[in-house]
């Protein structure tokens, strides 16, 4: 192993240096033309009145709206928070916003003022997640924590509805099934750092919360990043740290398609069509896999970090980085059929290698994960 003279470099090694001269030089490109943000972007989210905005939550502490036609960025700016803003909720009309924090806070605003409306306080530890549950007649908040737990907040007074512990590790995202009946109870699924995904049941009317063990979900092998609901028919995608986005059926909660990665992988969707599934790996890529196949059809590269978050916007696909960046990608057919031709990935499958990380789901002496370890340390750097 080679180690730089230059005293810039001290204790950084060969391999890390070429990581950094590839990434500077990949820096300069415009691929998927780049909305230059200036902080590592950790949460992205569609605003549901205007196609053109997205949400996007930063490692400086800021929340703020975009315009993706524009690249408009400085009228929309949320600040209140003293640490990273970690994730984003938006109500059903797209009025309110609710913005988490690693500095335990939630925050509800005005999207249109900007006024803080409301803080939220009961977390002991990081706000991971959040989801937004519309109910007659205001509506409810989940959020996940570092603390293990998540809590149900009423939206009006900001009082602690209810509090669910079950998770052994941090709650990393927390999603209601658009598939529960709400005139009963929601069905809920959260994630975290440790394999298992737990069902539970929240019933508003009774003032109730529980977890349904025999309806948890025992399917990856390490840490889940995310869970999405999307398609026609809400089929379950997960992404997860063991280098796989999964296609999970609920009812016997075994995985009926893997995409395999090469790194950890943070986000999954499906288009509109139904046709293809995109994820978000820390390679730094963003991929297009054939929902119907599994196999890989083509990659997007422009990020020179890891891509954390994607979102969908009729024919074109937002995706956010640590890189500081939004870019825009179409998934318009004849769009993306050119591109796949420019690459000369064509429909056959690529072979990805595929690394053993023995290092992964491995905990070391405190509460966080390897990658959580990461993290926190790349969050800190700004």
């Amino acid at each position: 192993m080679s180690v730089s003279t230059n005293r810039d470099n001290f204790f950084q090694t060969s391999a890390a240096l070429e990581a950094q001269d590839r990434r500077a030089k990949k820096a300069a490109n415009t691929e998927g033309n780049p909305i230059q943000i200036g902080a590592k972007i950790l949460d992205l989210l569609l605003d549901p009145l205007n196609p053109d905005r997205v949400y996007i939550a930063e490692s400086t502490g800021l929340a703020r709206r975009i315009s993706l036609e524009s690249g408009e960025k400085g009228k929309h700016v949320y600040r209140s928070h003293t640490a990273p803003c970690t994730c984003l909720a938006l109500d059903q009309a797209g009025r309110i916003l609710f913005t988490g924090s690693w500095d335990r806070s939630i925050i509800m605003w005005n999207t249109e003022t900007r006024e803080p409306l409301m803080t939220f306080l009961g977390h002991s530890d990081f706000v991971k997640c959040l989801s937004y549950i519309p109910s007659s007649p205001t509506g409810f908040l989940l959020s996940g924590s570092a603390d293990k737990s998540i809590i149900v907040w009423e939206i009006t007074s900001g009082a602690r509805f209810q509090t669910m512990k079950g998770h052994k590790g941090a709650v990393q995202d927390v999603v209601v099934d658009p598939l529960s009946d709400p005139t009963t109870c929601y069905e809920l699924y959260s994630a975290g750092s440790e394999p298992d995904i737990r069902h539970w049941r929240l019933n508003i009317e009774g003032c109730s919360a529980e977890e349904v063990p025999e309806r948890n979900i025992k399917d990856h092998e390490t840490s889940v990043y995310k869970i999405r609901f999307t398609g026609e028919d809400f089929d379950m995608w997960t992404a997860s740290a063991d280098k796989t986005a999964r296609r999970i059926d609920r009812v016997s909660g075994k995985s009926d398609m893997i995409l395999q990665h090469p790194d950890f992988v943070n986000d999954v969707l499906v288009d509109s069509s139904g046709r293809w599934v995109v994820t978000a790996c820390r390679d730094e890529e963003v991929r297009v896999w054939d929902s119907a196949s599994g196999t890989l059809y083509h990659t997007f590269e422009g990020h020179f970090e890891e891509v954390t978050k994607l979102a969908l916007v009729g024919s074109t696909l937002v995706s956010g980085s640590i890189d500081g960046t939004v870019r825009t990608w179409s998934m318009d057919p004849k769009e993306l059929q050119k591109f796949v031709e420019s690459k000369k990935v064509g429909n056959t499958p690529v072979e990805m290698k595929m690394e053993e990380d023995p290092a992964a789901g491995k905990q070391g002496g405190t509460q966080l994960t390897e990658e959580e370890e990461r993290e926190l340390l790349e969050l800190m750097e700004e």
